[in-house]
């Protein structure tokens, strides 16, 4: 498709494809004209993260609910303008949102983008640094009720401009896609960029997610700002988080003390969370084998899902129609079985390699423990990964009685 592509709007001078997403209608740049790299340098646009837009619609949504007023969003990497628009178009009570970008041409698909789906009464487009653009609404009564930063990349740069942006009890939404910095692979890399060192380990998908909270709580303190995680989730290639935003050092000061480390023998399989402040006292040795204990952190050692935001955002995504419907229902449900249980997890066939048995089901295992006295619950972040206060040595234990029945 090129040349006029509707009546009053330009053309943009090169070949577009049409793509329906959400409630919207969406032109990208053909990439099977122009070549991939040539479509991502006009204006990057990722299928694959349909369900994490959807997702983001049903918290917008929630969020909005609970504030029960209009809500002023900005969305300041907004390449096409598929997340910004989506906002606009299917969050009931958007009063505005303001989408940009610094490339030029991502700024004039973004606005004829806006008019094909008739939002220029809500939707402003700006060209601009990210940083740039979300300074200028630094003014108290200017900030926004949600900033959503959706970087290709690490989102490191933009969240101290995001909060000066957002207003008492504001929503922050991130999502980082730099997954080996974060999950052990590059950990200096992590340390620069949020600062806390990560760890390769089979639970490392819930360290990201932590090392990403405690960079946002570590910038936010510096604004006097607390903290508190609503959802986070890990899906195929990034980690997302939604978080409300307190002002006030009493706030910044309680989310400081949720901070910590965790702790992993790889010897064994321990592993443990820390939490009480980045002084805190870590243990160097395992307290089951005595071999040297791994550390990563400093990171966010709190709970990272509130259940009723939780349960609130599966609800919203039942009453829509997406087109990934299903496979959204089955994320938020293990989010919200997991909401109160045990920080970090354990993956059923490491578990196995330790105790040198054949895997046993999964739902066996949940249930043996639970009939022990534990908590247990699957996991989001692993399909064969369970949530428990067992310690190793029982979970270890409890596999192998399933294998001897």
């Amino acid at each position: 498709m090129s040349g006029e592509l509707v009546s009053g709007v330009p053309s943009l001078g090169y070949p577009v494809k049409q793509v329906f997403e959400g409630d919207i209608v969406l032109l990208v740049p053909d990439g099977e004209v122009l070549g991939r790299q040539r479509a991502d340098s006009i204006a990057f646009y990722n299928p694959a993260m349909e369900l994490c837009r959807d997702i983001a619609v049903s918290c917008l949504q929630v969020y909005q609910r609970t504030l029960n007023q209009g809500l002023i969003i900005a969305e300041p990497l907004t390449a096409t303008g598929v997340r910004g628009l989506r906002y606009a178009k299917e969050v009931k009570g958007v009063e505005k949102v303001v989408i940009g970008d610094v490339n030029p041409e991502a700024v004039k698909l973004a606005k004829v983008n806006v008019a094909i789906n008739a939002l220029s009464d809500k939707v402003i487009v700006e060209q601009a640094d990210a940083n740039l653009l979300l300074s200028v609404y630094v003014a108290r009564k200017t900030r926004f009720n949600a900033v959503d930063i959706d970087p290709f990349g690490s989102p490191a740069p933009y969240i101290s401009a995001a909060l000066r942006s957002l207003r008492d009890g504001g929503l922050i939404a991130v999502t980082a896609t730099d997954m080996p910095p974060l999950c052990g692979v590059h950990p200096m890399v992590a340390e620069r960029r949020y600062g806390g060192t990560s760890l390769r380990s089979d639970f490392c998908h819930e360290v990201a997610v932590r090392l990403l909270l405690s960079a946002i709580c570590r910038e936010a303190g510096k604004q006097d700002l607390g903290i508190e995680p609503l959802l986070c989730h890990f899906t195929r290639h990034y980690v997302r988080i939604y978080s409300r935003i307190r002002v006030g050092a009493v706030k910044a000061d309680a989310s400081f003390r949720s901070l910590g480390y965790a702790v992993y023998c790889p010897k064994c399989g321990f592993r443990s969370l820390i939490s009480g402040g980045i002084g805190i006292d870590v243990p160097n040795r395992c307290k089951n084998c005595g071999n040297k204990l791994q550390r990563a952190g400093p990171l966010w050692a709190g709970r990272i899902q509130d259940k009723d935001f939780c349960t609130n955002v599966l609800r919203e995504v039942e009453a829509r129609s997406f087109k990934l419907k299903n496979l959204e229902l089955r994320l938020l449900k293990l989010l919200q079985a997991e909401a109160e249980g045990p920080p970090l997890y354990y993956v059923l066939d490491r578990i196995c390699h330790l105790a040198k048995v054949a895997e046993p089901s999964l739902e066996a295992v949940i249930s043996k423990l639970r009939s022990n006295g534990f908590k247990a619950t699957r996991t989001h972040f692993n399909l064969k990964g369970v949530k428990t206060d067992a310690p190793i040595t029982r979970l270890i234990s409890i596999v192998k009685e399933l294998r001897r029945s």
